[in-house]
């Protein structure tokens, strides 16, 4: 099956507040994005003046689309905007709204986007600014092996003691929340081994520790 494109993938991931004021991705790709607002009077601020909080929306989410389309691997990052100024040039009176965003620097973790709001007739309505900061979700196994680092050997087996200690509740609490008798059975029998492991452990470290 072949990969979905730049601005499938972020279809998929279209923002709830996207969503209620009418925002439509056009496209999203290598570091470029394009959102379209269509003219709406539920988004107006007076009269047919499009409110500046629903043009400040779809700049944030044009420049999120286009910062995102520059990750590899992208269900192992989380992402949000921590910074965004908006200088307005002119009144959107009426008419639909395009912004069009592209990265100027990918860092790291902070990359920085450029954001053009024009008429769908080119009239530029505002310009904006964004900082994004993207942050990489470690694997449950990447955060287990982080509590073990710079720890002694002893030290070790006593949190994986603990480790084992908690894993018994788990299985004592799963045990008596389940219906089935077999089930409850074996649940408990793992929590008993749990238990057994956590005194081997201990027992070591305490006499490597004499």
């Amino acid at each position: 099956m072949a990969e979905p494109s730049e601005d499938e993938w972020w279809k998929k991931r279209h923002s709830p507040l996207a969503e209620k004021l009418g925002m439509e991705l056009v496209s999203a790709d290598r570091g470029s994005a394009r959102y379209l607002l269509p003219f709406d009077t539920s988004n107006t601020t007076i009269e047919d003046v499009v409110h500046g909080g629903a043009i400040l929306s779809l700049a944030d989410s044009a420049a999120t689309a286009a910062i995102w389309s520059t990750v590899e691997e992208r269900e192992q990052y989380r992402g949000l905007t921590i910074d965004l100024s908006l200088s307005f040039v002119s009144a959107a009176r009426g008419i639909d709204l395009i912004a069009n965003a592209r990265v100027l620097k990918r860092g790291r973790s902070i990359s920085y986007c450029d954001v053009d709001v024009e008429t769908d007739t080119g009239v530029l309505i505002a310009k904006a600014k964004v900082a994004y900061k993207l942050s990489r979700v470690r694997a449950p196994s990447e955060i287990m092996a982080s509590l073990f680092e710079d720890k002694t050997m002893a030290q070790q087996m006593m949190l994986l003691a603990e480790l084992e200690r908690t894993g018994a509740d788990v299985y004592r609490a799963m045990a008596a929340a389940h219906e089935d008798a077999s089930a409850q059975e074996q649940l408990l029998a793992s929590a008993a081994r749990e238990e057994v492991n956590a005194d081997v452990l201990i027992n070591i470290a305490e006499s490597d520790n004499k």
